[in-house]
């Protein structure tokens, strides 16, 4: 079996290498592999393949120019601070909108079981706030204070209670995308609570979520389309992303290893994007252009 998957891998990346602007693809899957599998490839020949799939597909840099990709909220305050932080400058930022829109992902690793079907990082992201990346499995891991951090951030945010004591007017909308599978992991997570006396931490509910893919699906807003509607039930957010923003979405980190720790840079990228464009296509699909 083993030398069967080497021979898989071996043709996998001369595969990727014989195509045309798929160096860099071959070494990031390499790098993945690790080991014998992480190669240096020709510099200009990898430099060529970069700027290709910055033409191809949305960069972090094309829509949030002026922030840094996010890094990994793994501690209780941090995520408190980075949290409050945002949900105070969406506030400002409403500008007269009658909802204040958050996207929503969620990431886990194909072999998931040290997780009890729950989920590796929780990504959150605004039009104008920037992305957080929820380290989930350690903040159930820290007790009682990473318990009360989730219940009061991600919590209040998707039962829509986030502004509870602001004008009834302030509606939340929490935006994902083919997002059933999200919150159901999302729930198996919030169950893992440090001790019996305390409940899920989305005890609250998930009232806030929307479906951007079903909103798509059953909305007459969307003129930006020239597809049939009978063609329209395959959307993926790539195509969203395309369609609303002029280049597609990279999935090429979509199975990484989300279990793993530190997350890579090009994963951190990818995760902050995913989020993004569920917040910033709804806003473009609801709001007059």
């Amino acid at each position: 079996l083993a030398g069967a998957k080497d021979e898989i891998r071996t043709f996998a990346l001369d595969h990727l290498i014989s195509l045309a602007n798929q160096i860099e693809a071959a070494q990031r899957l390499g790098q993945l592999w690790g080991g014998q599998w992480d190669v240096e490839y020709d510099p200009a020949a990898l430099a060529r393949a970069q700027e290709e799939r910055k033409r191809i597909y949305l960069q972090w840099e094309d829509v949030m120019p002026n922030r840094q990709i996010p890094n990994l909220l793994s501690e209780p305050r941090e995520l408190l601070e980075a949290f409050d932080l945002m949900a105070q400058e969406n506030k400002n930022n409403k500008q007269g909108k009658t909802s204040i829109i958050w996207g929503f992902d969620a990431e886990w690793d194909g072999d998931d079981s040290s997780m009890g079907g729950g989920v590796s990082l929780l990504q959150l992201a605004t039009v104008d706030g920037g992305a957080l990346l929820i380290d989930i499995p350690s903040l159930c891991n820290s007790g009682d204070e990473g318990y009360r951090a989730l219940e009061r951030t991600v919590g209040r945010l998707f039962s829509g209670r986030l502004y509870q004591s602001e004008t009834a007017d302030e509606e939340v909308v929490v935006v994902g995308f083919a997002c059933k599978q999200d919150i159901g992991r999302l729930r198996k997570s919030a169950s893992s609570v440090p001790h019996s006396s305390l409940v899920s931490w989305l005890h609250h509910g998930t009232a806030a979520v929307v479906d951007l893919k079903a909103t798509l699906l059953h909305s007459d807003l969307n003129k930006h389309s020239n597809q049939k509607q009978s063609k329209r039930r395959d959307l993926s957010l790539s195509r969203v992303c395309k369609e609303y923003f002029g280049k597609k979405l990279d999935k090429s980190e979509q199975c990484s290893a989300w279990g793993a720790r530190p997350l890579s840079l090009d994963q951190r990228k990818y995760a902050a994007l995913d989020a993004y464009i569920c917040a910033a296509a709804y806003e473009k699909l609801i709001l007059p252009s």
